[in-house]
């Protein structure tokens, strides 16, 4: 049984840091306050690749990383898919090479992360 996203735990990527890493952290502030506000715990493993993983395993039920290197989320990608996770990016469509983020949700959850998630759409 799927939990609802009040009873999700969720796997967050790392912060940034150096140059611009104010910047870019912005948005994952506000992500780590909408998250905090709407799911059971937030976890901060510092891997893509074991979010993805511990998704298609059932430890997460979700993870969501906003910056991309494709050698970071490629394979883990393709085992959170063959698990039946969503994998999306932050616009809700597939998540694809290109991706600006990498967002898996195991099955149910796709609609109430889709949700949570939109205040992110818009930022940089």
């Amino acid at each position: 049984m799927n939990p609802s996203s009040a009873e999700a735990i969720v796997g967050l990527g790392d912060y940034a840091v150096g140059e611009q890493a104010a910047k870019r952290n912005e948005q994952r502030f506000v992500l780590t306050q909408l998250l905090a506000a709407k799911v059971l715990r937030v976890r901060m493993l510092g891997s893509a690749a074991i979010d993805l993983a511990w998704v298609a395993s059932g430890h997460l039920d979700a993870c969501v990383a906003l910056s991309n290197h494709l050698w970071d989320v490629a394979a883990g990608v393709a085992i959170a898919r063959e698990a039946g996770a969503a994998v999306i990016d932050i616009d809700g469509t597939p998540h694809t090479p290109s991706s600006r983020a990498t967002i898996a949700v195991t099955p149910g959850l796709e609609r109430a992360f889709a949700e949570l998630l939109r205040p992110l759409r818009n930022t940089t």
